[in-house]
């Protein structure tokens, strides 16, 4: 059930200095009575009403973007599945081919000219299991990201996001702390980044970044 602000009970008239002597008074009294008894408890209690509401608004904005996060990674797999073919040893596959492998699970390609390494355990890492994007990690100082992963930055210093050597996957990086404060620098780790060799910043509030990459280049998807 929804937590309900109190209202608060407007005050009487205050006192003027056009008032008569008696009036002035009464008003006065009045009006002192009502600030010290009901105005400040029913401010206190509308306080700590908002209070809960704004902690009931953020459980339901957390639900709510781990149920879109659901509905995502279903949505993912379902096209993959759709778009995939079954796995053979003796087929080539590039960055981006889909297949089934023994275990029904649906994999996509991350290099090129890829042949003979079965998806379902490979050895060479040149497939990544389709699942979307896991559920958020929260982090508060400097990482190593790993493909796969969303991380909620909440952080309370500057801090750098290394991304994988290897320059292959998915990360989402999700900014939850104001940007102007702390600084967060992106460490490309030997690969681009959007065709740059630079890190990069990010600046602005609650942002969203996924980045993909191929091997050689993140890419701002």
């Amino acid at each position: 059930m929804a937590t309900t602000i109190p209202g608060i009970t407007s005050l009487p008239t205050a006192p003027a200095r056009t008032d008569s002597p008696s009036v002035f008074i009464t008003r006065a009294d009045a009006f002192v009575d009502a600030l010290e008894n009901d105005f400040d408890g029913e401010m206190n209690a509308s306080i700590t009403a908002i209070n809960i509401v704004g902690e009931e608004m953020e459980v339901l904005s957390s639900s709510a973007e781990e149920d879109a996060l659901t509905a995502e990674n279903a949505a993912a797999n379902a096209l993959s599945s759709a778009n995939a073919t079954v796995y053979t040893d003796v087929t080539t596959y590039d960055i981006g081919d889909t297949v089934i492998g023994s275990d029904g699970q649906a994999y996509r390609c991350l290099t090129d000219s890829t042949i003979g390494d079965d998806p379902v355990g490979s050895v060479t890492g040149d497939w990544q299991q389709v699942t979307g994007l896991q559920h958020a990690i929260d982090v508060t100082s400097s990482f190593t990201a790993s493909s796969g992963n969303r991380y909620r930055l909440k952080h309370t210093a500057s801090i750098i996001v290394t991304l994988p050597i290897n320059g292959l996957g998915t990360i989402k990086l999700i900014e939850d702390t104001d940007p102007k404060d702390y600084s967060i620098e992106v460490s490309r780790n030997g690969k681009t980044i959007m065709g740059l060799a630079e890190n990069m910043d990010i600046t602005e509030t609650f942002l969203g970044v996924e980045l993909v990459g191929d091997g050689t280049n993140w890419r701002i998807s």
